[in-house]
């Protein structure tokens, strides 16, 4: 994919947890969407800022240090309608939820999640047939495990 100034499009993954945000990227990737990785918002608004017209989607996790999701967010709507956003989120938190929608967040993501699911999730915010996205390989359930995140095979029909 690429703009109308013919450079490649790409998504951004946005989150603390290292591990979680490799995964994600590697899953994204094989799906054949170019991915860039920052580990807060502040580091994702400046990529995000250097070529706002090439970020297709920003996902990002709700809660991290430095810059928040729901702030990240909240700046790239302001800079760019069409730029489309996925809440990453651990917690059940109306507040928060709503904080997102009123900002313009397309859709908001409850961890963990099947892989997918977020393809589904960012077909439906590109408006593309889920079949282009989805994973030819066994879902990969993103999980906490002894508080690291990292992926774990799911049974067919579990």
């Amino acid at each position: 994919m690429n703009s109308s100034a013919g450079r490649p499009q790409f998504v951004i993954v946005v989150d603390d947890d290292t591990v979680f945000r490799g995964v994600m990227c590697e899953s994204l990737e094989r799906h054949g969407f170019a991915v860039r990785a920052a580990e807060n918002g502040l580091v994702a608004k400046a990529i995000f800022d250097t070529c706002p017209a090439d970020c297709l989607l920003i996902i990002s996790d709700a809660q991290m240090p430095v810059m928040d999701g729901i702030t990240l967010l909240s700046h790239i709507k302001q800079s760019n309608q069409l730029t489309k956003l996925i809440l990453m989120t651990g917690l059940t938190d109306a507040v928060i939820e709503k904080k997102a929608l009123d900002f313009g967040v397309d859709e908001i993501l409850p961890k963990p999640f099947l892989a997918s699911t977020l393809l589904e999730m960012i077909a439906r915010c590109l408006d593309r047939d889920p079949s282009c996205v989805r994973s030819r390989s066994p879902d990969l359930k993103l999980t906490k495990i002894t508080g690291k995140q990292h992926p774990q095979p799911l049974k067919r029909g579990a």
